[in-house]
């Protein structure tokens, strides 16, 4: 066997991994280290076989001054021009693309560089078809040189074609060189078999890395959104995120078409308004009036992920914040045709529209979002969203996606503790919000509390009253006879499975999550066993009122038990329910146990 033979049988066991783990800020390469990585092409395919020319160390971006940065809010490297272009003018021309046609030379190249460069050239190589090679009709290729930090923009001032980039238009120093497209001879990764096999090798992860060390360098650790503020994202940012997800999944897996930037069909405005001292949400507001059976919006603009390599690749390229809130709040899982299930992100302000119930003036399905009526100008964007969610599949029930989110939510809340005067009154807006962020966060199908947002359990007239020593508690303001029913549970929460209730807690306000953790319980389920539960209305107020309460739990309701006069409290006698019929014991859940210890 030839020393070469033996290289070759040394190497065909030998593959890169974990290149998403990877330490940042990423390198910017100097000249010299493309110098190096050229010569190595050079040795992998052969002087003879070598697509860039002579020993050529010369880049290909010396037309015009340039400068390459780290963008931190991104996670990524850009090129900016340092001196004022003119239309028309060259800004690169592909001199130093490298091409490789068979997988032993591309593997004896990126086994003959550093393994930080290796993963690079693998999340910069793509595919193109070769028209005029009778042998080979796809090859591999990837620039060695600056160019390859370009981005994808199709609003961009630069345009591109087979001879190099073109400014379109006269484009100012400190502008980002970003690319219209990526040209036509450029295809899907999947019909070089080997090529996307060493892309998808790069982006697992070893079976030697702890779930624990991944999260933590990917970002996801600690994702706790009470405590982080959220703008209102604006178009701009919507579309930076649009090319993020074109760049991982490449322009030919993108399900995001290039010539428009959102979905919305119809003039709008977004307004922030804020739930508690640091939790803040967006709402859409129309700013002209839209007929009954009008389109709205249209679902151009979901990125789609199949792969859960692409999907934490989309994730690890963003600042901590936005990977946060599109990981626990954007994110969901869908059954797909091709796949058994693919992971669905909407990348535009229909994000910020407000879910509601079937007396919504908008519905959502598969083709879009239409007016169920006339809709008024300056009316909020409001959407049963009912049949859409039929098809959505609980995350909780793809192992890798739950335990991603799990482990970013973990601890959810911590430092609950607090004298029982601070605690607010809840209004009816609020409560309202909650149950609505109740039905996002399980799903319609799996939502217990009634379908009318505005609704509540109280059948009879009472105020909340703070107690020193009980804290918050319900009294009656008119006298209640014998056997009547002052409260239902049409609002009774319930949550079997973690990640919805992590979710929930998420989406609302640190003192609101607070007051949730205080409030909830454990119960049986006929079908899921225990379960989380707590009451979506001022009767989760309720005290307990020991064996002389004068109200009991009845059936699906509470009722009283002698004749009530008016300012005397609503409390019932929980201590029953506990020795055997309702509750249970809090560690009966134990992922429910570990987040209220954690929050006390």
């Amino acid at each position: 066997m030839t020393e070469g033979m033996k290289e070759e049988e040394s190497l065909k066991n030998w593959k890169i991994t974990d290149c998403r783990l990877r330490e940042q800020p990423l390198a910017i390469w100097n000249q010299s280290t493309w110098d190096s990585v050229k010569d190595a092409y050079r040795r992998a395919v052969g002087i003879e076989h070598s697509s860039i020319a002579g020993t050529d160390s010369v880049s290909s971006m010396r037309a015009v001054p340039y400068e390459v940065r780290w963008i931190e809010s991104y996670k990524t490297r850009s090129v900016f021009v340092t001196e004022r272009v003119e239309k028309g003018q060259l800004v690169w021309k592909p001199t130093q693309r490298a091409k490789f046609v068979e997988e032993a030379a591309f593997r004896r190249f990126l086994s003959s560089i550093s393994y930080d460069m290796a993963c690079d050239i693998l999340s910069w190589a793509y595919v193109v078809e070769q028209e005029d090679d009778d042998e080979y009709s796809f090859a591999c290729v990837v620039e060695l040189d600056d160019s390859v930090y370009m981005g994808i923009d199709h609003d961009s001032l630069f345009t591109y074609n087979d001879t190099g980039v073109f400014a379109s238009d006269t484009v100012e120093a400190g502008t980002e060189i970003e690319l219209q497209d990526e040209g036509d001879s450029v295809v899907a990764d999947h019909v070089l078999d080997w090529f996307i096999y060493w892309k998808e090798e790069a982006n697992s992860i070893s079976n030697q890395q702890h779930d624990t060390d991944i999260l933590a360098k990917l970002n996801m650790t600690n994702c706790n959104l009470h405590e982080r503020s959220f703008p209102t994202w604006d178009n701009e940012t919507w579309k930076t995120l649009q090319d993020l997800y074109r760049h991982v999944v490449g322009v030919e897996n993108s399900t995001i078409p290039l010539d428009s930037d959102s979905g919305m069909l119809v003039t709008y405005e977004v307004y922030p308004w804020q739930m508690g001292k640091s939790y803040s949400y967006q709402s859409v507001y129309l700013t002209q009036p839209v007929e009954k059976g009008q389109a709205v919006w249209i679902p151009s603009h979901i990125a789609k992920f199949v792969t859960e390599a692409s999907f934490q690749q989309f994730l690890s390229s963003m600042s901590d914040d936005m990977s946060c809130f599109i990981l626990l709040r954007l994110s969901y899982v869908m059954k797909d045709d091709e796949h058994d299930f693919a992971y669905f992100v909407d990348l535009d302000v229909s994000n910020y529209m407000s879910a509601g119930d079937d007396e919504a003036p908008l519905v959502v399905n598969s083709t879009g979002i239409f007016a169920v009526r006339d809709v008024n100008a300056g009316e909020s964007i409001t959407v049963d969203d009912s049949e859409f969610n039929n098809g959505v599949v609980d995350d909780g029930d793809i192992k890798w996606l739950s335990d991603l989110k799990r482990a970013a939510l973990s601890p959810i809340v911590t430092r609950c503790g607090r004298g029982a005067s601070k605690q607010p009154i809840l209004d009816e807006d609020t409560w309202e919000n909650l149950r609505n962020e109740y039905r996002r966060a399980v799903g319609a199908n799996l939502s217990s509390i009634s379908t009318d947002p505005k609704k509540s359990g109280m059948l009879v007239p009472y105020e909340v009253r703070k107690d020193p020593i009980k804290g918050r508690g319900l009294f009656l303001t008119e006298n209640v006879k014998k056997g009547q029913i002052v409260w239902d549970k049409s609002q009774h929460a319930k949550f079997a499975k973690e990640i919805s209730f992590y979710r929930f807690l998420s989406s609302i306000s640190h003192d609101l999550a607070c007051d949730v953790l205080q409030w909830a319980y454990v119960v049986e389920d006929p079908e899921y066993g225990p379960v989380c539960a707590f009451e979506l209305d001022d009767g989760t107020y309720m005290n307990n009122g020991g064996i002389n309460a004068p109200f009991d739990f009845s059936g699906d309701g509470v009722v009283a038990l002698r004749d009530v006069e008016a300012g005397e409290e609503i409390a019932v006698n929980y201590d029953v329910l506990k020795d055997g019929i309702g509750f249970l014991n809090d560690y009966e859940s134990p992922w429910f146990f570990k987040a209220k210890r954690n929050a006390w």
